[in-house]
């Protein structure tokens, strides 16, 4: 055995058992549907196609839509007498880095362009991505180019279901129509129709979690690890 493939491993529990971050810190309405996306602001990202998509939503959200941040709500119930409210996009991960300067340059400028300045909110960058993702009713990752999608691996063990594009990476992880939905080609209107239906579908954030920590947990890693060495060993000593 010369090589394999050992998929990175995350602490699980870390993500299954966070505390959301507190209803006054966020920069939304308690209720509002909000989608996420959590990473580099980096233009392999695609930011621009998703902001395009996320005017493209509906001005006013389904009751159902209300309230199904899974971290907060598992069970998926809504509150009684909600009126229907706007969504929301969080694009959390901004950074002093020059790069990153530029291309929030011009998400900024398409923000405006799109007369989205309420609704769209730009996050810096993180310690405690659990706790943002615990306050999301879906996370997107729109960019074409993943190493491994980690972001996707963290938002299902949080209990949040993900909108991606198709590549044989992100099959791996949202190996099932139950965690979310993944895009063949990536438009504006590919991303609003996955948006909506994972919005409108049955999610099980205990299968979600449960299947990450089967395949992308810290102990089936080291399992693999101590699995390879074995073999290499055996063939080598």
């Amino acid at each position: 055995m010369r090589t394999a493939v050992i998929p990175n491993g995350i602490d699980i529990d870390r993500f299954a058992h966070a505390t959301a971050i507190d209803p006054a810190a966020r920069p939304w309405p308690t209720h509002a549907p909000v989608v996420g996306y959590l990473g580099r602001f980096d233009p392999v990202k695609n930011l621009p196609v998703l902001i395009e998509a996320f005017a493209a939503l509906p001005p006013l959200c389904p009751p159902t839509w209300q309230q199904l941040n899974h971290g907060e709500n598992p069970s998926r119930e809504i509150p009684k007498n909600l009126s229907p409210q706007p969504p929301h996009l969080a694009l959390i991960g901004t950074s002093a880095d020059e790069k990153d300067a530029y291309t929030l340059t011009a998400l900024r400028n398409l923000i405006e362009k799109l007369n989205l300045r309420d609704r769209v909110h730009l996050l810096p960058a993180t310690p405690t991505p659990e706790s943002w993702l615990k306050c999301l009713s879906c996370l997107v990752l729109p960019s074409k180019v993943e190493g491994f999608g980690l972001v996707l691996v963290e938002a299902l063990a949080a209990g949040i279901p993900v909108v991606a594009v198709n590549t044989q990476v992100t099959r791996e992880i949202v190996s099932e129509p139950a965690f979310g939905r993944l895009v063949d080609d990536l438009t504006p209107r590919s991303l609003v129709v996955a948006i909506q239906e994972v919005m409108a579908m049955s999610f099980d954030p205990q299968k979600a979690r449960a299947t990450m920590a089967a395949k992308y947990g810290r102990a089936p890693m080291s399992t693999q690890f101590a699995h390879f060495f074995k073999k290499f060993c055996e063939n080598q000593c």
